[in-house]
């Protein structure tokens, strides 16, 4: 893209209003959410396939993202 990366990191904030890492975590949390609702995966397997290799690190940026936990949002949403 012809651009370092702090260019490409300071061009991605002006325009998307959030950093690349916020936006990484946003769409891994979005995944995590279907993965819990729609398969029967545990849910360390769920962090690990959205790419988190701590079960306790997953927990809590979900926590963050949508205000309950993985076990709680999967009670909630299950099919």
């Amino acid at each position: 893209v012809h651009m370092d990366r702090y260019s490409l990191c300071r061009y991605f904030m002006q325009n998307q209003g959030v950093t690349v890492m916020e936006q990484l975590k946003q769409i891994r949390i979005a995944k995590a959410k279907q993965f819990l609702r729609y398969t029967s995966c545990s849910i360390e397997e769920v962090g690990r396939m959205c790419g988190y290799n701590s079960a306790s690190y997953f927990g809590k940026l979900f926590r963050e993202e949508t205000g309950r936990s993985p076990y709680d949002y999967r009670k909630q949403h299950s099919c």
